[in-house]
């Protein structure tokens, strides 16, 4: 991908993420376009990585459109997540003693300060369980991940906008490695689970209000 094309993306990225682009909204090449002064290639481009990260969908005649929230499919998405994580981190204490849980457990040993912003900090916690996914040694399992993460991506961001809740997030990661490396794998998974579902029981209010508060604004 081109620079310009990934700058593109990351702007596009930031403003869906910040709802600043509403679920439903239409991204139009030609009016993106004259926004950037460029051609449509790197638009598309853009466009089409969006698509991949679960942001944006596409279908005929209609092009690109900012993903709808569907309050069920996200608390699917949680259930299967649930499920698929807890199973990793069994895996991962069973097959990850080699690997380096002292490197990825600094990370989340002491909350820095400032905190991240909610971006950084939605790629910091898609790293943790990927790598916990990763260390289980199964490609299958880090790829259905991967696409659960992408589907909810957007909410999980606005976990992240909520101090309280990167703040225990810090401490919720450092409590799930220290388990891990200590090959308590009943612990370890009981941790995951609630970690994952106190994230589910703030996220769901907040996007009902997000909703309701966004088809309220009027657009600009």
């Amino acid at each position: 991908m081109t620079l310009l094309a990934d700058r593109i993306f990351e702007d596009l990225k930031r403003r869906i993420l910040r709802f600043e682009l509403r679920p439903g909204d239409r991204l139009l090449e030609e009016e993106l376009a004259q926004q950037w002064r460029v051609s449509r290639t790197p638009v598309r481009e853009a466009c089409k990585r969006l698509v991949e990260a679960g942001l944006v969908h596409t279908a005929p005649r209609r092009g690109y459109t900012v993903r709808q929230l569907d309050l069920v499919e996200i608390d699917q998405c949680y259930e299967v997540r649930v499920a698929l994580e807890v199973f990793a981190v069994g895996l991962a204490v069973e097959r990850g003693r080699a690997y380096d849980w002292a490197a990825l457990a600094r990370i989340w040993s002491d909350p820095p300060d400032p905190l991240p912003d909610a971006e950084a900090m939605l790629g910091l916690d898609e790293n943790f369980h990927l790598a916990i996914a990763e260390a289980a040694g199964n490609r299958v399992l880090v790829d259905y991940l991967r696409s659960i993460s992408d589907r909810i991506r957007a909410v999980r961001a606005k976990d992240f906008t909520m101090l309280p809740r990167v703040r225990a997030t810090y401490a919720q990661h450092a409590y799930i490695l220290q388990r891990i490396a200590q090959g308590d794998a009943e612990a370890a998974s009981e941790a995951m689970r609630d970690h994952i579902l106190e994230s589910k029981a703030n996220v769901i209010p907040a996007v009902k209000e997000l909703l309701a508060e966004m088809y309220l604004r009027p657009r600009v």
